[in-house]
């Protein structure tokens, strides 16, 4: 059985990015 993430990411005003796990408690910032 193969599990997937798929994570959505955007790029902030600053210059980093956000992504966040659609469907899990996932959040992560760089």
């Amino acid at each position: 059985m193969k599990n997937e993430i798929i994570f959505d990411v955007t790029q902030d005003t600053d210059g980093g990015y956000t992504a966040e796990a659609l469907g899990e408690d996932i959040f992560t910032q760089a």
